[in-house]
């Protein structure tokens, strides 16, 4: 799976123990995770505190499967409990500090869900459908010239899929901003 990046370069995504038949690969213009497949998105916009901001687009579709909390997106630091996380029914952002935004939303629907860190606004917030839903204002301050964020620092790339539990989704597009 390549897409491209704001320089128009190929971000090449991993995609690990598909059979590309029509329960699990590509079908009708989107990427169907199911069983044990998962994908590797080379593109960590919390590497670096985003920042400047961040900005996570995608458009989903979850079905239930009997698997409590199994990922659509992990982009989570575990030893720290934050980042941001799609289950099959939830959205969730939190910060290091424990500030969150946790929000269910319905199987076997279509959802675009955006989660937003604005650092010029200092409000961290999720969009569903195009609706602002939840958000939480940002503990960032400037004391004697020195910017200090609220830690949203995850060390890894952004997966799709089973990696850490498996379950069903289908994944219509992903788009991955470092900007508000």
């Amino acid at each position: 799976w390549v897409g491209k990046d704001q320089d128009n370069s190929d971000v090449t995504a991993t995609l690990t123990n598909f059979t590309f038949n029509s329960e699990n690969g590509w079908v009708d213009d989107k990427l169907i995770i199911s069983g044990k497949s998962w994908v590797e998105v080379p593109v960590n916009p919390l590497a670096n505190n985003a920042r400047y901001g961040m900005t996570i687009d995608i458009e989903f579709l979850t079905k239930p499967i009997g698997v409590d909390d199994a990922e659509v997106l992990n982009l989570w630091n575990d030893t720290d409990n934050c980042g941001i996380r799609i289950t099959t029914d939830r959205l969730i952002m939190r910060s290091k500090a424990g500030n969150e935004c946790n929000l269910f939303f319905s199987e076997n629907e279509v959802v675009s869900a955006t989660f937003v860190i604005d650092r010029n606004e200092k409000v961290a917030k999720i969009y569903i459908n195009g609706v602002m839903c939840e958000g939480f204002p940002l503990s960032d301050y400037v004391a004697n010239g020195v910017s200090y964020l609220e830690d949203f620092t995850v060390n890894s790339n952004i997966f799709l899929g089973g990696y850490n539990k498996n379950g069903y989704c289908e994944i219509k597009n992903l788009r991955v901003y470092e900007i508000a």
